[in-house]
């Protein structure tokens, strides 16, 4: 069975209740009580929850109907019809302010108020559903720790997440309104945002890292276009990167590091990367081969071994990237700048998964052997 919709009327005049009360129960609504009240408007709105209000606003008593439309729809947003034979200009500005959901002037027909109920319930059940979609959003956008924010195109905040809030030592009501160039010349952000108004030229998106007061961040800034592709907002996102940053500075520190200890080995160290590319030598690897470090980075290993024996080192490589951190025996022959084959051996890590190395270590030596081996 579907439930009735439940109609709270406020009317101080007892017949004019009867008759609005009687007619809205022949047009299938449900309607259990008539209040004449202000205080007993929002205290029935509060114990019936009805679905909507019928609201006289010439009341009996020291408040109106729209001082109590008020005072119902900040504590419970239930939608407030005015009925009233009253329709000055002042009488109307005042009752725009609660945010009515409709207007019915005395006297009226059954028609016109059941229009103006389904009107009216329709309207803030639409209400209803962009309060909980903006809610998502903001949820969503309080779930972050970034800061992000909206602007008009003079600059003035129109949204921002509590991130943003926080990071300005304000609140989202007292930021709201407000323009984002105080922030930027009080030095509470960024400055570089202060260029922001080429994206309202070009309508371009643009990103940028910059640092400020010791930390870094990662800023994006956005176009906000309408239906007919004009700016009318920008969108700005700006994510704290400075950890991120000391660890790039880290792992390049490191890099050069064990580049360092790769070129000035005395063994001879290869670092190869997935493909076979060498990526670094020691000087050892010059010294053996007669190739130096600037002919032999970015070359094959495969063109240095020897033609025997590329198969049998193809296999070795293709076990050993199956098997992160591996460690295998290796011994091949390179041919030598001058053309002659030289063996080497030695172990041969996988160590692709490595942040500082990044890649596949061969570090072994120069076996003396007879003529006879390098022939072999």
């Amino acid at each position: 069975m579907t439930k009735k919709t439940r109609v709270l009327v406020v009317e101080d005049e007892a017949i004019t209740a009867v008759d609005i009360q009687t007619s809205l129960i022949g047009l299938g609504y449900d309607v259990p009580e008539i209040v004449m009240t202000e205080a007993a408007a929002v205290q029935k709105a509060e114990e019936l929850k009805p679905d909507i209000i019928l609201m006289d606003i010439m009341l009996a008593g020291p408040m109106t109907g729209i001082e109590a439309a008020e005072e119902i729809r900040k504590r419970l947003r239930i939608p407030v019809i005015y009925l009233t034979a009253f329709a000055n200009d002042a009488i109307l500005e005042k009752a725009k302010i609660t945010e009515p959901y409709g207007y019915v002037l005395k006297p009226f027909s059954e028609s016109e108020v059941r229009s103006n109920i389904e009107i009216a319930l329709y309207k803030h059940r639409m209400d209803e559903m962009l309060l909980e979609k903006e809610e998502t959003i903001r949820a969503l956008l309080n779930a972050t720790p970034d800061a992000l924010f909206l602007l008009d195109k003079d600059g003035k905040f129109l949204a921002l997440n509590d991130a943003m809030a926080h990071r300005l030592n304000k609140t989202v009501d007292e930021i709201i309104g407000t323009s984002f160039f105080d922030y930027l010349f009080s030095k509470l952000y960024p400055p570089k945002l202060v260029h922001f108004d080429d994206i309202v030229v070009k309508e371009n998106a643009t990103r940028f890292e910059e640092e400020f007061q010791g930390k870094w961040y990662e800023s994006c800034v956005l176009p906000v276009l309408d239906d007919k592709k004009t700016m009318k907002k920008i969108a700005v996102f700006s994510h704290e990167i400075t950890r991120q940053k000391k660890n790039e500075e880290q792992l390049r520190a490191n890099e050069e590091y064990l580049r360092s200890l790769i070129e000035n080995a005395a063994d001879l160290t290869i670092v190869l990367k997935s493909g076979g590319k060498l990526s670094g030598v020691s000087t050892a690897f010059e010294r053996i081969t007669g190739y130096t470090y600037k002919e032999s980075v970015g070359n094959g290993i495969w063109d240095y071994i020897h033609p025997e024996d590329l198969e049998k080192t193809r296999v070795i490589m293709d076990e050993l990237l199956a098997t992160p951190k591996a460690v295998k025996p290796m011994t091949m022959r390179l041919i030598t700048k001058a053309g002659m084959p030289v063996i080497i051996e030695g172990l041969i890590c996988n160590l692709l998964d490595n942040p500082v190395v990044g890649g596949i270590i061969f570090n072994g030596w120069e076996r003396k052997s007879k003529k006879s081996d390098l022939c072999a």
